[in-house]
């Protein structure tokens, strides 16, 4: 049997056992992160000044996601963003997208001096990327 008739085998045997696929599992979210930073701003979708490092006077962080996502469920949240600095969680934001090839979202926090680490969760609380940055007063 060459490679082409084996996948064909094989796959319509795992068809066959997990059986069509319900409602809720048609409904989940495809997306792909494309991007996952940390910038001084955001302007026209884009991230202006890519950085990791803010001056607590002047800057504020924003953590910015790029997605390619041809299927979403619009009943919840696809993504959570989580902001901790000098090791204590300040905050976290539920993001909901859109289908798009290039769908961007943002979520945006004052720089509070010392280390600071945003993180991006999927639906289930699963740990898809973090990026560090460090805030100063000068």
């Amino acid at each position: 049997m060459d490679a082409a008739r084996t996948l064909a085998f094989l796959l319509t045997i795992v068809a066959a056992v997990a059986g069509p696929l319900s409602r809720e599992a048609r409904a989940d979210t495809d997306c792909i992160v494309r991007e996952f930073l940390t910038a001084k701003g955001v302007a026209d979708r884009e991230p202006t000044e890519r950085s990791n490092r803010f001056l607590a006077e002047s800057d504020r962080v924003h953590a910015f996601l790029r997605l390619d996502c041809s299927r979403v469920d619009a009943d919840r949240p696809a993504y959570q963003i989580r902001w901790i600095f000098n090791g204590r969680i300040f905050r976290t934001r539920d993001l909901t997208v859109g289908v798009s090839p290039n769908w961007r979202t943002w979520d945006v926090m004052p720089a509070i001096p010392g280390q600071g680490l945003v993180q991006l969760f999927d639906a289930d609380g699963t740990l898809l990327a973090e990026e560090p940055f460090t805030t100063s007063l000068q």
